[in-house]
């Protein structure tokens, strides 16, 4: 079993360092400005992955993955290492997002306005029948920016899947081609393909649960994403290990109620205030009574909840 690291080459700029322990997939004559990472990996899947051997792992991650998630090559392995076995392997850089929104897709459409409907609009084209609006995406399925390694027979899963979808848009309607192609409203020029196809591995997963999957948890400060004392008070305690043990079990019903109650619990916003002082004076306080209040109510909402389940 190897493990083999590849960060994206884009320009002179972003090759990777020799002592970085990552290795350089160049895609400096194929930049493809519109479709971007999902593009580069079809093309990584045939040129480095295809006639690999079945239990390699293999990941193709942006020049960003330290920034975003603090983490070395180093650290990526020796994670595997001491939890081998697993097809795939999650390193969420944005990991308080699960605890934030029911899915990718709902927090995809608070930046990205009507991404769901393009989304299961894509899906009914290929022959995929599914609300993806309906799915929760625990801390097993759920990553952004497209940071997971994966054995090559997941691959061999995974990117048909991908084509499929490519191939249904490539082959649309001009009109509609250009939906998929418009500007998706960002801090950088980019197009509801590209949110769109970020998303595709945590869905996959969810309609594909016999995968073994592995999340990267955090044990410190978490690269460029910054956690408020409320958000660390849940995700380094027992409090996030309770949740997570009922958010992902595989055979209960989804209970929306309980977990919007319980994103408004970690993130109150109290909308109704329109005076903005006032309102954020009143955020600062009910998070403060959260922080004290925050083992109870764990146990009361999610703890007690789970036994009622069984």
């Amino acid at each position: 079993m190897v493990v083999n690291l590849y960060q994206l080459q884009y320009d002179d700029e972003t090759s990777a360092s020799p002592e970085s322990g990552f290795l350089t997939y160049d895609c400096r004559a194929t930049p493809e400005f519109l479709k971007r990472e999902v593009a580069h990996l079809i093309r990584f899947y045939d040129d480095v992955v295809v006639d690999a051997d079945v239990n390699d792992y293999f990941a193709l991650l942006s020049p960003k993955f330290n920034y975003k998630t603090g983490l070395t090559a180093e650290n990526v392995k020796e994670f595997i290492s001491n939890n081998l076995g697993k097809d795939i392997y999650l390193f969420n850089p944005y990991p308080m997002h699960v605890y934030e929104y029911i899915n990718m897709w709902e927090q995809a459409e608070k930046c990205h306005p009507d991404i769901i409907s393009l989304a299961n609009l894509l899906f009914q084209m290929s022959g995929l029948h599914i609300d993806i609006s309906l799915h929760r995406h625990t801390v097993e399925e759920t990553v952004y920016c497209n940071y997971w390694v994966a054995k090559k027979s997941f691959f061999d899963q995974f990117i048909p899947f991908v084509r499929k979808l490519d191939f249904t848009i490539d082959n649309s309607a001009p009109l509609l081609k250009q939906k998929f192609f418009s500007d998706a409203n960002y801090q950088t020029p980019a197009c509801y393909y590209c949110f769109i196809f970020e998303r595709l591995l945590t869905t996959f997963l969810v309609l594909n649960n016999n995968i073994e999957t592995f999340p990267y948890i955090y044990q410190e400060n978490i690269g460029q994403y910054k956690m408020n004392k409320i958000q660390k008070k849940f995700y380094f305690t027992k409090n996030r290990i309770a949740f997570d043990r009922w958010d992902s079990s595989k055979y209960k019903e989804i209970n929306i109620k309980l977990l919007k109650d319980f994103f408004y619990f970690l993130n109150p916003k109290f909308e109704g205030v329109r005076i903005k002082f006032l309102r954020r004076l009143l955020i600062s306080i009910q998070k403060k009574i959260n922080i004290i209040r925050m083992d109870s109510y764990v146990v009361k909402k999610i703890v007690i909840y789970s036994k009622n389940e069984i």
